[in-house]
Formats: structure tokens, C-alpha cells, sequence
């Protein structure tokens, strides 16, 4: 997953709405720019890569941001690099918005978690990234798969490099 894949499903998903993606809010001072948004339904989408929980200048400008979006009257949805768009997922996200669409003809069948060999594991997130992740995993729990998805990626990473700490940032994190 990352943020050109997740413009695809939107256009997919929402082909009836403008998307416009990486520019200013309209009628604002706000400098940031969301990755992708819908004017009409008020919905901002953001993609979270690796930076999202390594890097703590963007995740606290992803909390500003957040905030004065949704002051703004917008729906913030964060979607982190570790959760795949399959047919869950996407019903879980969009189908308030779009209950009528047939989510299965786009799912992706990739598996949750960090299966990507360049992939960013939790033992690099700074204290808040980690705070981060576990919000997304209360957030996606719901979900089936999802958590044992994650963890079976985190456990094969550790069996590859035979060193938890590589992986994870201490015992019992998950």
C-alpha cells in the first residue's frame, strides 16, 4: 500500500466526486496540504507511510493537521502503510460514504503487517509512532485478520533475523 495505490481505489470507489489531491483547502490559511480530498462529502484521506511513526516533526504536524481539518468540518481517514485495502478493510472505511459499491471487485488479497522486506518495523517507531500503531491496531481490531495478519508478519521478521529487538521494541509489545 502506499499513497498512488490508495488515489486509485478512491477514484475507483468515489468516481461520481472530484479528488484532489496534494493541494490547499480552499478558503483557508492552512499551508498543508491533504493527500487526497473530497469537497463534497468533506472527507480528507491521508496516506501514512514509514515517516508517520518514525519521525516525530511528522507526526505532530500530522496532529495539527488533523485538527484543523476537523475544525474545519472535515472527516480525517488515516490509512497506515501496514493495513492492506481488502474487502474488509474497505467496507470498514468507505461504506458510510458508498454502501453501494462492490468492494470486492478491487480488494487486494496482500496480507496485513510489515510483509514488504523494506518495510518499517515497529523496533524503528519513536514513542509516539508507537503510540500511533497502537491506536491503529484498537482501531482495525474489529476487523478479521487483521491483528493476527500483523503479528504473523512481525513473527516471521523476527524468525528471519533471529533477534526480536530488530523487530519489535521490547517484550510483550504486541
Amino acid at each position: 500500500m502506499n499513497e498512488k495505490i490508495l488515489g486509485l481505489y478512491l477514484q475507483e470507489i468515489f468516481s461520481t466526486f472530484e479528488i484532489v489531491h496534494d493541494k490547499k483547502v480552499p478558503n483557508s490559511n492552512v499551508l498543508f496540504r491533504p493527500d487526497y480530498r473530497i469537497e463534497e462529502l468533506v472527507l480528507i484521506f491521508e496516506f501514512d507511510g514509514y515517516g508517520h511513526f518514525t519521525n516525530i516533526k511528522t507526526i505532530m504536524n500530522d496532529k495539527i493537521k488533523d485538527k484543523l481539518y476537523k475544525k474545519m468540518g472535515y472527516t480525517v481517514i488515516r490509512i497506515p502503510y501496514f493495513i492492506q485495502l481488502t474487502e474488509d478493510v474497505l467496507k470498514f472505511i468507505f461504506q458510510k460514504y458508498n454502501n453501494s459499491y462492490n468492494y470486492k471487485t478491487i480488494s487486494s488479497t496482500y496480507p496485513h503487517g510489515f510483509i514488504d522486506k523494506k518495510a518499517t518495523p515497529p523496533s524503528c517507531f519513536c514513542h509516539q509512532g508507537i503510540l500511533n500503531y497502537k491506536n491503529y491496531l484498537n482501531v482495525y481490531q474489529q476487523i478479521p485478520n487483521i491483528i493476527s495478519d500483523i503479528n504473523k508478519s512481525l513473527e516471521n521478521l523476527i524468525n528471519s533475523v533471529k533477534n526480536e529487538l530488530l523487530i519489535i521494541p521490547y517484550k510483550n509489545f504486541i
